[in-house]
């Protein structure tokens, strides 16, 4: 069982007799979801209404807590290792990929 904890924090200015107070507001929003089979997880609708389809999310761990954060954009080098890492799954999915033995596979890297 997955545990989805959705934290938004809000910082309000309070002019009260001319100070100035800053209160933090925050609120949490927690829904339960499972992890599937197929190592999936899905957002609740609750929470995912608030993003958009294709949004990337960096995806923390922290002992028994994971923790998504929405990434606003990419670099071109990160976009150009996941072109790679696509290409390179496609490839193993249509049936290119080889399989070695613990000494081949060290070998192998040994010549990289």
């Amino acid at each position: 069982m997955v545990v989805l904890l959705l934290i938004l924090h809000l910082n309000i200015s309070l002019l009260i007799n001319s100070k100035i107070y800053i209160v933090r507001i925050s609120y949490f929003h927690m829904e339960i979801t499972k992890l599937s089979t197929k190592g999936q997880i899905v957002i609740p609708e609750s929470i995912r209404k608030e993003f958009e389809v294709g949004s990337s999310f960096k995806v923390i761990k922290k002992g028994d807590l994971i923790v998504l954060k929405e990434i606003e954009s990419f670099s071109k080098e990160e976009i150009e290792e996941m072109k790679e890492l696509d290409k390179i799954w496609k490839d193993i999915d249509c049936g290119k990929g080889i399989t070695l033995g613990k000494e081949e596979f060290l070998k192998e890297m040994e010549s990289w």
